[in-house]
């Protein structure tokens, strides 16, 4: 509703931009309620869970949008919601409100009686601390719940995190080894952050990860082999080429397109399957990966990458809208804006179109996040290659 909203303001609707904004701020409450206590049902790993966890983080979000922040929000629950959810708050929040966290947790130790709750309050003590420049404070209450639930992605990615912010590059890698080669099917999050660990603080060159033991058995069977993949295209010199939403592809022009990989949410389609204009790799812009309102803030592509300088090239064809002003987006590279109300359409339908810019990654991980406007951001491919 506060995306449709912010259409009718940019097309000059104030009254009625005005009225859905009143309407959506009576149904808060209820959104809040009935999502956390749906999430309190489904479980921190249901199928339905993703989508609950963006539900209830934009609706927290929405409550007092311009004084609130992560703490009183978190403090007007009746329970504490998972993980991905405080962390969804804590992103959005800048600077560090110590009084407001120390309140928040005083009322919801007094109120909280569960394991599951016990453990998210510890977390969130953490996070508290953590901001606090308590390093070793925060990491000790992040080790005994990786100690209780060591399968938590979360609590893992946080650990790291912390071990990395306190200049324990180290231990943080030790951290995402052990999480690696030990969970099945252990998520790109963690294996990305391992990556730009290697990559950033250890300066480990990409010949020398190819040949760690890390890459060797069946822990590296799944998103492993995305890295594997990406470090053998570095190591030789070649582009990286992400057929996005798409499969692998050696085009007309010869060049090998991967397929999709190092995306975090979105899902894939082909919604046009006829000629595309303006290029002879028709299969690479027939297939797209899209990304729903309902997407949690870590939606995008995230590759790993030595720290430098790179230029990144975005290919798009509008293949389900006809009329101009349908699909509109922003795009960020390294959280900054290089495309804003871009739109794929205006350059004709079922036209191929890229966009290219140049842009430094100093952490070892390139973030590429797609912002909704009207509709649906969708990109259909990826080259990423050293800037000269």
């Amino acid at each position: 509703t506060l995306r449709r909203t912010t259409g009718l303001l940019r097309t000059g609707d104030g009254a009625l931009a005005g009225a859905k904004v009143q309407a959506f701020t009576e149904k808060l409450p209820k959104i809040i309620e009935t999502s956390a206590r749906s999430l309190a049902e489904v479980g921190a790993s249901g199928p339905q869970t993703t989508g609950l966890v963006s539900t209830l983080t934009e609706a927290l979000c929405a409550v007092d949008p311009v004084n609130g922040n992560a703490w009183s929000r978190l403090r007007g629950l009746s329970t504490l919601p998972p993980y991905a959810v405080i962390d969804g708050l804590l992103a959005r929040d800048v600077g560090v409100d110590l009084e407001g966290a120390e309140q928040t947790i005083a009322t919801l130790r007094a109120a909280l009686n569960s394991p599951a709750a016990g453990d998210r309050l510890q977390y969130l003590e953490a996070k508290a601390t953590e901001r606090a420049g308590r390093y070793a404070e925060a990491a000790a209450r992040l080790e005994g719940l990786a100690t209780r639930d060591p399968l938590s992605e979360e609590v893992v990615h946080a650990l790291a995190l912390n071990r990395r912010a306190s200049g324990d590059a180290q231990g943080a890698e030790r951290v995402l080894r052990e999480a690696v080669t030990k969970t099945p099917r252990a998520s790109k999050r963690l294996w990305n952050l391992w990556a730009a660990v290697m990559l950033k603080e250890l300066q480990r060159g990409v010949a020398d990860l190819l040949a760690d033991p890390i890459f060797i058995g069946e822990a590296s069977a799944g998103n492993g082999e995305e890295l594997r993949w990406l470090f053998e295209r570095l190591r030789d010199g070649d582009p990286i080429l992400i057929n996005c939403g798409g499969d692998d592809y050696i085009a007309p022009d010869d060049r090998s397109w991967g397929r999709d990989r190092f995306a975090i949410g979105g899902s894939s389609s082909r919604p046009y399957v006829g000629d595309i204009a303006g290029t002879d790799a028709d299969l690479v812009y027939q297939s797209v990966r899209w990304f729903s309102e309902t997407e949690p803030p870590s939606a995008g592509y995230h590759v790993p990458l030595p720290p430098g300088a790179y230029k990144v090239s975005l290919g798009f064809a509008e293949g389900w809208w006809r009329a101009t002003g349908a699909r509109s987006f922003d795009v960020l590279l390294e959280g900054r804006k290089v495309l804003e109300e871009f739109e794929p359409g205006r350059f004709g339908f079922a036209t191929a179109h890229i966009e290219t810019a140049t842009v430094a990654v100093e952490d070892g991980l390139l973030d590429m996040d797609f912002v909704h406007g009207n509709d649906n951001p969708k990109v259909s491919a990826i080259e990423i290659e050293r800037a000269e």
